[in-house]
C-alpha cells in the first residue's frame, strides 16, 4: 500500500490511500515511483516504510532528495 500521510502530518485530515501495488520487491516499488510524474516525486520530503531493505533502496534511487524513516506502526 502507498499512503499519503501529509494530511495527518499537517492536521488537515486522515491519511489517504494512493495505490495498492501487487508484489513486495525493490523493483515493484521502484517501477511504481518511476511511473509517477517528476513534479509529483520532487514534492516528496519523507518516505515512511517498514524495514524491508528493497523499499529503502528503491526510495533512495528514485527519491534521492527524500528522507527515509521507519514507519512506527510496522
Amino acid at each position: 500500500m502507498v499512503i499519503d500521510l501529509t494530511p495527518t502530518r499537517d492536521g488537515a485530515g486522515p491519511a489517504r490511500l494512493l495505490d495498492m501495488i501487487e508484489g513486495r520487491s525493490k523493483q515493484v516499488f521502484k517501477t511504481w515511483l518511476a511511473q509517477r510524474p517528476r513534479a509529483w516525486r520532487d514534492q516528496i520530503e519523507v518516505v515512511a516504510m517498514d524495514g524491508f531493505t528493497g523499499y529503502k533502496t528503491a526510495a533512495a534511487e528514485e527519491l534521492a532528495h527524500a528522507t527515509a524513516v521507519m514507519d512506527r506502526v510496522c
